[in-house]
């Protein structure tokens, strides 16, 4: 799901962008896995990942 950019005209050859996310988007966009893993390592401050498969197939499905 792309965000959408907003354009707006500052004068007639001067355009700003600006992206606009939301501030929950992460926590109502990902799956649940991703969410459990950002809150325990919210309260752990250790970096904990669960991959179901290998790593490799993993990241392809990412786009990594």
């Amino acid at each position: 799901m792309k965000t959408p950019i907003l354009v707006s005209a500052i004068s007639k050859e001067t355009y700003t962008i600006q992206n606009k996310v939301a501030p929950n988007y992460y926590t109502t966009q990902t799956g649940f896995f991703c969410n459990q893993e950002r809150a325990l390592e919210k309260k752990t401050k250790i970096p904990l990942r669960v991959r179901l498969g290998s790593l490799s197939y993993t990241e392809q499905l990412e786009g990594y």
